[in-house]
């Protein structure tokens, strides 16, 4: 005889595993919830030497990181010392998306740069060899230009990046202690 199978009731033999939680960890996540400070666990990553970009988030240590921090996640991390938690490092994440122009001294070229520098070349050879053509297009392409500018830093300024204090503990677990509008 024929036996119908369903896909809906069907078994499957998956296991799941957890992460070990270490001691520091443990302790930090107690303080947190003894306060009811919302901590989030957010992975295992080495603490980065300089400032990087990841995932459109700026990653800065905190030696070298220059934004104010609230007076809320400052206690926060006196609590953390208060009751004897030494973390390895705090990071700050600066929410970064592809519009907000990179901290100085970052070499990243954006598309947008690539193509209005590529952009001006064929517009300057188009200058060269068409001149009542170029008289048209010079003024048009700097309108361009200048507009979609000035619309990027408008909406640089209108995006708000939502930094992060994270702790990092001795084995590298990264444990979101506070977040802020900046």
């Amino acid at each position: 005889m024929n036996s119908k199978k369903s896909l809906t009731h069907t078994k499957g033999n998956s296991v799941q595993r957890a992460m070990p939680v270490m001691q520091q960890e443990r302790e930090i996540m107690s303080i947190g919830s003894a306060r009811q400070w919302n901590f989030r666990l957010l992975g295992v990553a080495p603490v980065p030497q300089t400032a990087i970009y990841f995932n459109e988030w700026w990653l800065v240590p905190l030696h070298e990181d220059t934004s104010t921090i609230p007076a809320r996640a400052l206690e926060r991390v006196q609590a953390l010392y208060g009751a004897g938690v030494r973390p390895k490092a705090f990071v700050i994440a600066h929410e970064a998306p592809k519009e907000i122009a990179p901290p100085r001294g970052t070499p990243i070229v954006s598309p947008f740069e690539y193509w209005t520098k590529r952009a001006a070349e064929y517009a300057v050879g188009l200058v060269k060899t068409v001149g009542t053509v170029a008289a048209v297009v010079v003024p048009i392409l700097l309108t361009v230009l200048g507009t979609s500018l000035l619309v990027s830093v408008s909406v640089a300024g209108a995006l708000v990046a939502d930094p992060c204090l994270i702790a990092v503990t001795d084995d590298d677990v990264w444990i979101q202690i506070d977040y802020w509008m900046a």
